[in-house]
């Protein structure tokens, strides 16, 4: 027997049952063992005797060399500060295969403070070794990560020779030894722990049946391993990885019981992080990180987004307590209305998902979203004692994209006051888009190659017919010369975000043509153009600049709607100081009241076309037409008639007092360099340049 005394023999005894390897050794470069149990033989084929004293070898020669300079200075290291030691290193076998381990241990000191011996616990851990290297290899770093924590802790949960904590009990579970990791830890001291029970760190979270279970086992006769919460002396929680092992005495009876502990609570909180990140904390739903996770590999999956209609109204009016609560009893609504393979998920705020990765036939998805919207409207939301009536719109979608074409539909639903709208190969939503990026493409290829031009309508004076001024308006010249008007690109424009640059290019080349002239002119300006700080700076700098601001009129393009008044009327006061004036475009539709012209300190009304067109031969149409003239005049605002189409519209308005028109009977867009070098009396023989405009000249 490898041990040299009584008590030696006493501790050989206690641990030669535990897994892997104890070991005592002196602290030389030979790492010469006095104590080590047959563990060793089955790790390296090296029975204990041949490394007593070195007896065949040192266990240094048992290192990978590589390997040795490493454990030397890791173990002199915490021997230097007077602490325990852990590290992982390669061993080789009687055979040459290496077997990585890992080994913790501690120096042994006599009173005086004097080294004696090393002893320590080597464990096998080569398995877990390669399970690691090939988790990091499969695996992206977020998925890697939690797959090898619960890997991890499987393995721990095995490996009970993985553990340092170690404390021993007699067979009625009072504590009769802990070693000093068991006091770092649950931050007792030895004399508060040893004579008490394991009840003394116990955590109220683990249940009865957890401990029912271990001694159970244990008083059988069996090896007890499961992770532990305990709780340290400072009441917070900490998890222990823990194998119970009961020891006999001589006779073959129970003598005592030895814990061996590994520390996991990081892999513990680690899990329950990741758990937290993908859980909605309102709703104790899955939240929208699980669901693109979820998404990942799911090729035929149907999705369909759910949104509150006016859910802010509820959180403004009732308070923001109320509306979680609704969202939570709403969430517990949806869920009971699902159909088996559904997974119900909240996104954020007011927006919930429905999940359905089963290949189900989107007409049959689009019937459960359409029944889904009308249990909701049909069995509201109670919160405490109020009744709420809820509605919901719905965007869905089916396949690979389904997340952001049912974003998409559930946007346009909302946007055109829908409460379904589904996204599919053939629907009006896709075709839409479609023409969207094509005409985007098509605007940003004529803005890089310079095809964003001006032309200029003529506006006469009623009665004489002379040439007033000229309106600029925007044309995109195709790559073929063909001309296209705003009409059909402009909104396009707006919602990719490049509108304003189509401005500044107005802009510029009209008041760079206007300078070297004496005509007054005037451009086309939405509230989306004023209230851009760099396009209006533009505008009124390059005006005082090229000395243009004294014949510039400004064309406020009513039907977009003002609502930043007061941003507004301080760029028209700007304006105007500066010489230029205003007119208010197509008055007759938007926003348009007479309070809007008396708040506005405009000089012109350009009445819509939607009003003269049929003037001749709509009553209403003159009356509303002769109503505005008359209030202009009052108000010694002029007038200016647009699509005057025809000699009889032109005579009634000129009956009414109008005065300037504007329209394709007296003159057609020309572009600028086509422009008489004179202002001509009239342009009515004006010849055709271009194709007479659809929609409206923007």
């Amino acid at each position: 027997m490898p041990v040299s005394d009584i008590r030696d023999q006493d501790v050989y005894s206690l641990v030669k049952r535990l897994p892997g390897v104890y070991y005592r050794c002196q602290c030389d470069n030979a790492w010469t063992m006095l104590m080590i149990t047959p563990g060793i033989e089955e790790l390296t084929g090296y029975a204990p005797e041949n490394l007593i004293d070195n007896q065949d070898l040192a266990f240094s020669d048992l290192i990978h060399p590589d390997d040795r300079a490493f454990c030397q200075r890791v173990i002199s290291e915490a021997l230097n500060s007077n602490r325990p030691y852990s590290l992982q290193y390669r061993l080789c076998a009687l055979g040459g295969e290496e077997h990585w381990v890992w080994e913790q241990g501690i120096g042994i000191y006599d009173t005086d403070g004097t080294l004696q011996y090393l002893e320590g616990f080597l464990s096998d851990i080569s398995e877990q070794r390669r399970t690691e290297e090939n988790l990091f290899e499969l695996v992206s770093e977020q998925r890697r990560e939690l797959a090898l924590n619960h890997r991890l802790l499987e393995q721990y949960k095995r490996a009970v020779d993985s553990s340092a904590i170690v404390s021993k009990t007699n067979i009625q579970g009072v504590i009769t030894y802990v070693n000093d990791e068991f006091c770092r830890i649950s931050g007792y001291k030895r004399d508060e722990l040893v004579g008490a029970t394991h009840a003394l760190v116990r955590h109220p979270d683990t249940p009865d049946s957890t401990f029912a279970d271990m001694w159970r086992t244990i008083r059988a006769g069996d090896v007890w391993k499961g992770v532990i919460k305990n709780r340290n002396k400072r009441g917070h929680a900490y998890y222990v990885n823990s194998t119970m092992v009961p020891l006999y005495d001589e006779s073959g009876d129970i003598r005592e019981f030895m814990s061996v502990r590994h520390d996991v609570t990081d892999l513990i909180e680690k899990e329950t992080q990741l758990r937290r990140q993908t859980t909605d904390a309102l709703t104790g739903l899955p939240n929208r990180q699980k669901l693109l996770s979820d998404m990942v590999n799911c090729q035929d999956c149907a999705l369909a987004l759910v949104n509150i209609i006016d859910f802010s109204e509820i959180n403004e009016y009732f308070g923001y307590r109320t509306g979680d609560r609704l969202l939570q009893r709403l969430a517990v609504l949806l869920d009971s209305s699902l159909e088996a393979g559904m997974q119900l998920y909240r996104l954020a705020g007011d927006e919930f998902a429905v999940l359905v990765n089963n290949n189900v036939p989107l007409e049959h998805f689009e019937q459960f979203c359409e029944q889904l919207i009308r249990i909701v409207e049909r069995r509201g939301v109670k919160v405490d004692d109020q009744e709420f009536s809820i509605s919901i719109a719905v965007g869905a979608a089916c396949g690979e994209n389904a997340f952001i074409e049912a974003d998409i539909a559930l946007h346009s639903a909302r946007e055109h006051q829908r409460s379904f709208e589904v996204f599919d190969s053939d629907s009006r939503l896709k075709q839409q888009i479609e023409s969207n990026i094509r005409w985007v493409k098509r605007i940003r290829d004529a803005i890089r190659e310079e095809r964003i031009t001006v032309f200029a309508q003529p506006i006469l004076e009623a009665g004489t017919g002379r040439v007033s001024k000229y309106e600029c308006l925007m044309r995109l010249v195709e790559a073929d010369g063909s001309v296209v008007t705003p009409y059909f690109f402009l909104e396009a424009a707006k919602r990719a975000r490049i509108y304003t640059s189509l401005t500044r290019i107005v802009i510029q080349r009209a008041f760079s043509f206007f300078a070297n002239r004496e005509d007054e002119f005037s451009i086309n300006l939405t509230a989306r153009d004023i209230l851009d700080e760099m396009t209006a700076e533009l505008l009124l700098g390059e005006a005082e600049r090229l000395g243009v601001a004294n014949r510039l009129v400004l064309e406020l393009v009513e039907s977009e709607g003002i609502e930043n008044f007061d941003e507004v009327s301080r760029f028209i006061e700007r304006a105007k100081k500066i010489g230029c004036s205003v007119a208010v475009d197509d008055f007759g539709t938007g926003y348009s009241n007479f309070e809007y012209l008396l708040k506005l300190d405009v000089d012109y009304i350009k009445i819509d076309g939607s009003l003269i067109r049929h003037v001749d031969e709509d009553k209403n149409a003159r009356i509303v037409a002769e109503t505005v003239v008359d209030f202009a005049k009052r108000l010694g605002l002029a007038t200016i008639a647009e699509f005057v189409h025809s000699d009889s519209v032109q005579a009634v308005v000129e009956e009414m007092g109008v005065d300037y028109l504007q329209g394709f009977l007296l003159g057609e867009p020309l572009p600028l360099d086509q422009l008489p070098s004179q202002p001509s009396p009239c342009l009515a023989n004006t010849p055709v340049l271009v194709e007479r405009c659809l929609g409206s000249e923007v």
